[in-house]
């Protein structure tokens, strides 16, 4: 029981266990240079809009990615990029637990862009 009259900072998550299956490859365009691509797709925790929540706007998705590789003697240069088409998603937070904050509901319409760049030294 509580002693004073703050509202709780109670939130109920119910994440569930997922899924995530993937697939890719790699050609060996020469010795020195490689391109990838692969495609996945990643299952959210959320199990329903009742539980998501504006921390995490989860909802399933879908990944694209394309890679390329070029070695140049001991160093090697990498760069990649991938899409994700997330899945709209609604938000409905009137949870009882939720009362004291008010009522949230909503809609969410993501996706991501991931561009990354590395160099390997080799000695």
């Amino acid at each position: 029981e509580m002693d004073n009259a703050l509202v709780s900072s109670t939130t109920t998550y119910a994440w569930e266990n997922t899924w995530r299956a993937s697939l890719g490859g790699t050609y060996h365009m020469s010795e020195a240079l490689e391109i990838r691509c692969g495609v996945a797709y990643d299952q959210a925790p959320v199990p329903s809009e009742k539980y998501r929540n504006v921390r995490v706007p989860d909802s399933d998705r879908t990944w694209l990615s394309l890679g390329a590789g070029y070695a140049i003697g001991n160093i090697k240069l990498d760069a990649g990029y991938a899409h994700l088409f997330v899945k709209p998603s609604d938000i409905d937070k009137t949870l009882a637990e939720d009362a004291a904050r008010g009522k949230l509901t909503g809609s969410y319409d993501n996706a991501v862009d991931i561009v990354s760049v590395q160099a390997t030294y080799s000695f």
